[in-house]
């Protein structure tokens, strides 16, 4: 398992380009900060401009119009056409840097799946759980390329897949299971700390993300009880240096201090609600992929017992693309580089032909 540091300095290369290309947009803390310091140091005590959260909202949480989303949303409206071959062209569109690009390639390995390309897809499930996107990707590509294999009737690798998903997600499983039972975390702290921009993206989330719901961060009711959170919390802490810096005591700062108080202590319950709530969808769908990969373990043994003595001519096989001198070609050692990354292949031996009942 990847130290935090090796996780993210893994995966810095793939999130660096969503934050720049929207920094132009994005709310700051540190300026709105700066902002309430120099209304403080001129003596102001009508603040209610700086904790105007309707404003603020409306402004940093507004959703973005990026060529990405474009192309994901075009994607998705021909998936569900059944254009897989439009679809996987719009997924193919979504660069390495964006934060839709996990979601990307794993719809793209549904519709390779759909198309009956077993291969290509489990093509880009390799990459969905080489380490250490493994460790964020929920349990769904387990499932499918738990099932694209038993397709294929790579039954060792069917038995391989599952012993990574235990291996990997039994600590993140446990953790989301945890949560939507008792709606508390460890890390809602660390995640208020981190918060320096809106809207929230996967770099700042950073190695939360291993044990928290998937794409919580993109959540809107979420990010606006952390964004009230993160303000009352620096406001309240600034009011308080410029009140104990003061002799005079000043009964407008004390009334706005106790009020963000008491909205700072209601975002942090109504934040953890909602992270809880996240939770419990994703268990339920944790619960549902281990009764699925459960039922494709029954099934892999039942065929390995009946294919036992099947003449191996029956069985189809496939080869890798050919290439030229132009292409640098890696046998998978386990460890990928970053360029890697959804350029995997994979060839194998398929079910015998005409024999195989249909699943």
């Amino acid at each position: 398992m990847m130290t935090s540091k090796a996780f993210m300095t893994f995966l810095m290369p793939f999130v660096l380009a969503a934050p720049l290309a929207m920094a132009e947009t994005s709310f700051s803390v540190k300026t709105w900060e700066e902002s309430l310091k120099t209304s403080l140091q001129k003596g102001k005590t009508n603040l209610d401009s700086h904790f105007d959260f309707k404003s603020i909202e409306k402004k940093s949480l507004k959703k973005t119009t990026s060529q990405d989303r474009k192309n994901m949303a075009a994607a998705r409206k021909a998936y569900e056409q059944g254009k897989f071959d439009t679809a996987i062209k719009k997924y193919d569109l979504v660069e390495k840097g964006s934060d839709y690009w996990l979601e990307a390639v794993e719809e793209k390995a549904w519709a390779f799946h759909l198309k009956n390309e077993f291969e290509k897809s489990l093509a880009q499930t390799k990459t969905l759980l080489a380490e250490p996107l493994v460790q964020v990707v929920g349990s769904e590509p387990f499932f499918l390329q738990s099932l694209g294999q038993l397709k294929i009737c790579d039954y060792p690798g069917v038995f391989a897949t599952h012993q990574i998903f235990k291996d990997s997600q039994r600590a993140r499983v446990a953790s989301i299971e945890a949560l939507a039972k008792t709606g508390t975390t460890s890390h809602l702290d660390a995640l208020v700390s981190k918060a320096e921009s809106f809207p929230l993206t996967f770099t700042q989330v950073g190695v939360e993300a291993k044990d928290l719901p998937r794409l919580f961060f993109r959540d809107l009711e979420f990010q606006k009880q952390l964004l009230q959170a993160k303000l009352t919390d620096r406001g309240a802490a600034l009011i308080q240096e410029q009140m104990n810096s003061s002799d005079k005591k000043n009964a407008k700062l004390e009334k706005t201090l106790a009020g963000l108080k008491k909205t700072n202590a209601s975002a942090l319950n109504k934040m953890a609600n909602r992270l809880q709530a996240l939770a419990k969808h994703e268990d339920e769908r944790n619960q549902l992929m281990l009764q699925k990969l459960g039922l494709i373990e029954i099934e892999t043994i039942q065929r390995m017992h009946a294919d036992q003595g099947v003449d191996q001519d029956t069985f189809a096989s496939s080869d890798f693309r050919k290439v030229t001198t132009d292409d640098l070609v890696f046998p998978d050692d386990g460890k990928p580089w970053i360029d890697e990354l959804d350029k995997y292949e994979v060839s194998a031996n398929k079910c015998p032909r005409n024999v195989r009942r249909k699943m």
